[in-house]
């Protein structure tokens, strides 16, 4: 075995291979995705080593033919093997010392992802490089052959991404892709587990073959069986993987549209969209959703001036983590211009985000193959693809438009170079800067210079052919046309948190991170307070900007009797991420102290959760607290308290429930000796909820006995006339629904994004 590894170490090309291990190592540390066991080191190392391996296995057995001494396969298969695995193992050692120096994250997951991905990837391909240099005798076309097989499986995933609904791609050699990069936490479930089962059973066709057909004396593979036993396990693990490849459909490996609308079940046909949705939607909400879908369609042919070609078809799954099973992204939504085709979870009509994805695929009437959607040297330029869907679904953005969040960003020195926005700089910054810069930029150049320019510019961005200026000169006027936009201060605070979070390039440990935040939220619905706390604390101190899990860790302390520590936490988010960091802190803990405590306890902790730190209808919901606490307004009745406890919150060890809260707030409402604010509380909160229940009817049947002005707060009765309005439009009546938007689109008192959400509305009517 030693004079077996002294021959591979006098090939070149192996201690080439060598050599740049130890360079690829070291880049890896130029990344916080890489610089530690996990999967995006993995994947790095998988798909290196697997190349390696092949090149330095092909050349291997003419390395053993030039010795003029008899080799067995079993001796071609070891020294390949041992050699891919050495690269392995040299890469694994470098990134889990420096990892361990840095910070672990999470090495015994970061370790079984190096197993599936960077050692059985390699294995596989030393195995077909030993297999190409015994077939083919001349060490350079050995070496082609070898070389050109990860480029052509590559290319096949490629292409399984352009002609299928699915972003993610397994491949015997990298293993697994899983498609988007906003999605954080990715999963390691059993598909990976049987795509692998498939590769062990490539790996033992290749050795049994190399071995079934070896001939020890003419070191040349023959025609005729050298080894039967091999033979029979050749065709063995021949049929292993092709019975896993065949089956990839049914084990989650690769699904086609028609098995993502076979799973679902549901489908809609119209005239320009058809809806392909999950049966546990609801037949209702699904009409829903269609016909906004229609109506959307016809919104975005007129902003682009251009007419769809064909028909949409949107997809809506039941759930992020369905869709990630599907097609591979969960908490990212998807379109594919080319296709015609959307991807989304469900969610409540009007679902939030389909104008939005249906826009990318509007634009492909102006955009080029392949994918239709904008490219510069065949490269896709991010910041126009999305800057074009933010400025047609400009009312999205929350309370405030983009214009002014980017104003606010602009003030606080928080807005990117418009360079790196435009260009590959764009994922380098976390989404919600990226995505509301380049929708401010797109839609100053709609307005100013009109649709047909911007249409143009989409195909290729050149700025300078169309606009006749540089990019930077835009920049100029563009921040120029900035700084006369009016912010309120509200949002230039909450803009300093909002857009402070570090890019996912710039945490420690960001796909761990996301993983223990999504498993921390499971552990405290379940009740193991305990365990969440410490993964928690482990989500904190890798990344201190993100402020939901700094939320969820107080709310554990709060769960475990740790308030005074909970407490400290809201006031260090304040002197570290600002204010409104701090107010969702004291939110969170406000709200675990009244469940578990008591509405005396809970009040001084409410009082510091300034509403005006939250979005418009966060707000609201934190005014309907505070009444309820007797902070806002009139004191409400015990009754009427108790009840928003068990509708909002839940009390001890017992969830929120509507039902039992909607009983005992009809109670209140039918009740002449409550107060008249605690009446049209009650009143609201009730019709809110038949609302939601899509009981339109009762909902307006309610409202007329409600006295809007009596409701304690002017973002409460905004709210109750919004409902209304909308409960108007479910029951056809559009003339009624009509005033309501419009009262609300012409409101001044009322913010901005709220506004054109209502004038959103309206063109829907029209």
């Amino acid at each position: 075995m030693i004079e077996t590894l002294r021959t591979v170490a006098k090939i070149r090309r192996a201690r080439g291979f060598a050599i740049v291990t130890v360079i690829v190592a070291g880049l890896l540390q130029l990344s916080s995705l890489s610089n530690h066991l996990g999967f995006a080191s993995a994947l790095v190392a998988g798909l290196f080593g697997s190349f390696a391996a092949m090149v330095v296995g092909s050349a291997i057995p003419d390395a053993f033919r030039q010795k003029e001494s008899n080799v067995t396969a079993g001796q071609l298969l070891a020294s390949s093997s041992l050699y891919a695995l050495s690269l392995v193992a040299l890469l694994a050692t470098i990134t889990a010392i420096a990892g361990a120096i840095r910070a672990p994250c999470a090495p015994a997951k970061g370790a079984l992802w190096w197993l599936l991905l960077a050692v059985l990837g390699p294995l596989v391909a030393s195995c077909w490089g030993v297999f190409s240099g015994a077939l083919v005798t001349k060490v350079r076309w050995a070496s082609r052959l070898a070389g050109f097989t990860i480029p052509v499986f590559v290319t096949w995933s490629v292409l399984r991404f352009y002609r299928s609904p699915g972003v993610f791609a397994f491949d015997p050699f990298f293993g697994f892709w899983p498609g988007v990069l906003y999605d954080e936490n990715i999963r390691l479930d059993d598909t990976i587990l049987t795509y692998r089962v498939g590769t062990l059973g490539w790996i033992i066709a290749l050795a049994s073959a190399l071995v079934a057909f070896w001939n020890v004396e003419s070191r040349k593979l023959t025609r005729t069986v050298q080894s039967g036993p091999a033979a029979v396990s050749m065709l063995g693990g021949a049929l292993l993987g092709l019975s896993i490849y065949f089956a990839g459909p049914s084990l989650g490996h690769r699904l086609d549209a028609d098995d993502i609308a076979k799973a679902l079940g549901g489908r809609i046909d119209g005239r320009r969209c058809s809806l392909v949705y999950s049966r546990n939607i609801g037949a209702h909400e699904a009409r829903l959703h269609h016909r906004d879908c229609e109506d959307r369609v016809v919104q975005l042919e007129r902003f682009f001036g251009v007419r769809m070609d064909g028909v949409i078809t949107a997809f809506i799954f039941d759930s992020a983590g369905q869709k990630q099973r599907m097609m591979g992204a969960a908490n990212t939504f998807i379109a594919k211009p080319w296709r015609g085709e959307v991807y989304l979870q469900h969610d409540a009509f009007p679902h939030p985000v389909l104008k939005h994805e249906l826009a990318h695929v509007l634009a492909r009437r102006f955009a080029e193959w392949p994918f239709y959607v904008t490219s510069k040297w065949g490269m896709p330029m991010p910041g126009l693809v999305e800057g074009a869907a933010v400025a047609a679904a400009f009312e999205g953005e929350s309370d405030a438009s983009p214009h002014e969040w980017t104003r606010a960003m602009l003030d606080a020195g928080l807005l990117p170079p418009l360079d790196e926005i435009m260009g590959s700089g764009f994922y380098g910054q976390a989404s919600s800067t990226s995505y509301t810069a380049a929708g401010s930029f797109s839609r100053w150049l709609i307005d100013r210079e009109g649709i047909a320019k911007f249409r143009d510019v989409y195909r290729d961005a050149d700025f300078q052919r169309v606009y006749g200026v540089s990019l930077g000169a835009l920049s100029d006027r563009w921040k120029a046309f900035l700084r006369s936009v009016e912010v309120p201060e509200r949002i230039r605070v909450r803009a300093r948190t909002r857009f402070r979070r570090a890019s996912l390039f710039a945490r420690a440990c960001p796909h761990e991170t996301a993983e223990a935040v999504d498993q921390s939220e499971v552990w405290l619905m379940a009740g193991d307070v305990s365990r969440a706390r410490t993964s928690l604390e482990r989500a904190v101190s890798n990344d201190p900007t993100n402020t939901e899990a700094r939320a969820m860790l107080a709310e554990a302390l709060v769960r475990q009797g740790d308030v005074r520590r909970a407490i400290s936490m809201a006031e260090d988010a304040a002197r570290s991420l600002g204010p409104s960091s701090a107010a969702r802190v004291w939110r969170r803990i406000g709200q675990e102290v009244w469940r578990w405590r008591g509405a005396d306890d809970a009040r001084p902790l409410f009082r510091q959760a300034n509403a005006d730190l939250f979005d418009d209808d966060e707000a609201r919901n934190i005014e309907v607290r505070q009444w309820a606490l007797g902070l806002l307004g009139a004191t409400p009745t015990t009754a009427a308290s108790e009840a928003t406890r068990d509708l909002l919150i839940g009390r001890g060890a017992l969830e929120p429930d509507a039902v039992s809260a909607v009983a005992q707030l009809g109670r209140v409402f039918d009740d002449p000796s409550s107060d008249a604010t605690s009446r049209a509380m009650a009143g609201y909160l009730t019709v809110r909820q038949l609302w939601r229940s899509r009981r339109e009817r009762e909902a307006l049947s309610l409202a007329g006995r409600v006295v809007a002005e009596d409701l304690p707060s002017l973002r409460i009765r905004a709210e109750f006339r919004r409902v209304v309005a909308e409960c108007r439009y479910h029951t056809g009546d559009a003339s009624a629904a009509r005033e309501g938007f419009r009262a609300i689109s012409e409101d001044p008192a009322r913010p901005t994004g709220t506004r054109d959400a209502a004038r959103d509305w309206l063109d829907r009517l029209r």
